[in-house]
């Protein structure tokens, strides 16, 4: 019996410090996401005053959510030990075409959400993992000294409500797009092939990854021989001069640091 009750207490013992464990890197996670959050809307903040009306406000949070999402997959390669990327600088797999066509934020599923915003619902706000944000899960983003329209935003949103499913969260999003996928469905010009759209020879076409933001690296056929001319962007599609070897463009701000 005394054994018994010993390797009971061993046992309870190693629970409690494990979930010690858990929390402590939980809590640190949280801290680091955070900070990302602070950097990451700081850095994307307009020019002019847009306190009272906030339109900017739900790029800057796609923006935030990309960063973010870009984060996890990284970390989860390097846990399974495939950290290198499907090329220099890329993290998140190309958008395809097809994929492009599909309404955004939710799919052609309208309880459905697409990239940035299902991962971030998922894995980082709803820490209860329970599906549903509470207020208390709200708070991590209403909690964002530079963006004072946030709450009302989300709180407009939520049309009387006071939690969110995925899909109610998702659609918040509706009135924008990711800047890459945006460029994609409004000017793309196409052809139809064997039931496929193809792109017509000579055009510019973004490229895109999942969450509809730009790839590090984007190029155009110049001539019939094929002959490739390619430039480094950010994120957003801005060109990056001087850079011959695209990197990684969904880094956090470097003065995380």
């Amino acid at each position: 019996m005394k054994l018994l009750w010993t390797l009971a207490l061993v046992s309870f013992v190693f629970f409690v410090v494990e979930a010690e464990k858990d929390r402590f890197q939980e809590l640190k996670k949280w801290a680091h996401w955070n900070q990302i959050k602070k950097a990451v809307l700081q850095e994307r903040l307009p020019t002019t005053p847009d306190v009272e009306n906030c339109t900017a406000l739900p790029d800057r949070l796609l923006d935030w959510f990309h960063v973010l999402r870009a984060m996890h997959v990284r970390e989860e390669q390097k846990k399974r030990g495939n950290f290198e990327a499907q090329k220099p600088g890329e993290v998140i797999p190309h958008l395809k075409l097809r994929e492009a066509k599909m309404p955004f934020p939710s799919g052609f599923d309208q309880n459905a959400c697409r990239e940035p915003i299902s991962s971030v619902f998922r894995l980082v706000l709803d820490k209860n993992h329970d599906g549903v944000l509470d207020e208390s899960e709200l708070a991590v983003i209403y909690d964002i000294a530079t963006e004072p329209c946030i709450k009302k935003f989300f709180k407009n949103c939520a049309k009387e409500r006071e939690t969110f499913t995925e899909a109610e969260f998702c659609s918040c999003f509706t009135a924008v797009e990711p800047p890459c996928l945006h460029r994609l469905r409004s000017n793309l010009p196409a052809l139809l092939i064997r039931g496929e759209t193809r792109v017509m020879p000579g055009a510019y076409t973004p490229s895109c990854e999942e969450d509809g933001f730009y790839l590090p690296r984007q190029c155009r056929v110049t001539d019939r021989q094929g002959t490739k001319e390619c430039w480094c962007v950010d994120r957003h599609g801005s060109k990056i001069e001087g850079l011959l070897d695209c990197v990684d463009n969904t880094e956090p701000p470097k003065r995380l640091s």
